[in-house]
């Protein structure tokens, strides 16, 4: 398989649940609780890990990178409106540049 094809799996519409009991399970030295899993599921899409997530030029290659710095507030403020929206600040500020840049040049969006 390429690094850049990717596998697709299907669950089946009405998969079979068996319930099993289990021994406590933990991870990284702490137990492994449904709580837990939500949080590290929620850290991993705000991290922006998902596969492919970081291609976003519409031809399908990387898009550029570029680096900012803000004052402490203002980077405080893109958390926390991150946070709320459940995205990552990076993609947050990409939607905000990108609908300045519609602002701008209308014809190009």
């Amino acid at each position: 398989m390429s690094p850049t094809s990717r596998r697709h799996f299907e669950l089946p519409r009405d998969p079979e649940v068996h319930l099993v009991e289990t021994e406590e399970v933990s991870y990284r030295g702490e137990p492994l609780t449904d709580e837990r899993v939500e949080r590290i599921v929620e850290d991993v899409r705000r991290a922006n890990l998902l596969p492919g997530g970081k291609s976003l030029n519409r031809d399908g290659t990387h898009a550029r990178r570029l680096s900012v710095r803000v004052h402490d507030d203002l980077y405080e403020a893109l958390e926390e409106a991150a946070e709320e929206s459940r995205v990552s600040v990076s993609k947050l500020t990409r939607a905000v540049l990108d609908e300045w840049a519609a602002g701008r040049h209308p014809a190009r969006h």
